[in-house]
């Protein structure tokens, strides 16, 4: 399909050309051009080819596709969703990105750059994002090893639905056979992804949202950190929630009581105090007793 939209676009733009120069424009065999040629006349769009010393392949020169259909801003949304999609390295969507901007008649402004890896992205994440895109694409049922948050390593047999980027972490949304739900996954603790042949029909799905909050209590807490951990306070709450109190920051915030709340907030060491609640404190004492009993 992008490739079809990239021969379209190009045609409109350069109006004449032979399918030997579409071959090595695009890379590829003149089967491949004439097949894909075929495909846009059977799609409605009026392609010409003529035999010949002068012969050539174009479009009808009264056929348009009305680029002002879609206004400025319309425009530029289309071409930063282009670039939202070279940014997870599917595929290399930047030549179809420079087709658009020149049936626009935009310049690159470079407004925006987005970069969706992480910090330590090895070749085997990606190798996993494509594997699980390609699950989705095709419909094929997948199966792997996943360790939930209560530390259970089980294995799952799943109809993968749909890729999700949320609050700094990569999900897949799975129906799973056994339970008969929907549920999902986070990536990072998918191990040995196996693609099946089983394929499962196609399915209508909702918008995303994750309810957090069914998993675990929330508790009012204030916290006051040192001046050195601004950059962290910044990053991880809201500016409504934060007030400077002599250099320092006072937060006031609904925490989650996950498993590991007590060590991030073990990671500050003296740099943090918990004003309330009492139990929070409390919970931290108990841990910090813990960890002393190893090393006396």
């Amino acid at each position: 399909m992008q490739r079809l939209l990239e021969l379209l676009y190009y045609l409109l733009e350069v109006k004449e050309t032979t399918a030997k120069e579409l071959s090595q424009y695009f890379e590829v065999s003149l089967r491949t051009i004439y097949r894909d040629l075929d495909r846009l006349i059977v799609a409605g769009i009026p392609i010409q080819t003529r035999q010949g010393k002068n012969g050539g392949v174009s479009i009808d020169s009264h056929y348009i596709l009305d680029k002002y259909i879609l206004n400025d801003l319309q425009q530029e949304d289309i071409l930063t969703a282009l670039k939202t999609l070279q940014a997870l390295n599917l595929e290399n969507d930047e030549s179809l990105s420079k087709q658009l901007q020149l049936h626009f008649h935009k310049d690159s402004t470079n407004w925006i750059d987005i970069d969706l890896s992480t910090w330590h992205e090895t070749v085997s994440q990606k190798e996993k994002f494509d594997c699980l895109k390609n699950a989705i694409i095709k419909r094929q049922y997948i199966i792997f090893e996943y360790i939930n948050l209560k530390n259970y390593q089980t294995i799952k047999k799943i109809q993968p639905l749909q890729l999700v980027f949320k609050g700094q972490a990569w999900y897949l949304r799975g129906f799973d056979i056994l339970k008969n739900e929907e549920r999902i996954y986070k990536l990072s603790r998918m191990k040995k992804i196996e693609l099946l042949q089983e394929t499962f029909p196609l399915k209508t799905i909702q918008s995303f949202h994750y309810q957090y909050h069914q998993l675990y209590e929330k508790i009012d807490a204030t916290l006051l950190f040192d001046s050195v951990c601004g950059s962290f306070v910044y990053d991880e709450f809201q500016d409504e929630d934060i007030t400077l109190d002599n250099g320092c920051y006072l937060v006031q915030i609904q925490l989650y009581q996950t498993p590991w709340l007590i060590s991030t907030l073990l990671s500050f060491g003296h740099h943090l105090k918990i004003i309330q609640p009492e139990s929070l404190k409390k919970q931290l004492l108990k841990e910090i007793k813990r960890i002393k009993t190893i090393y006396e």
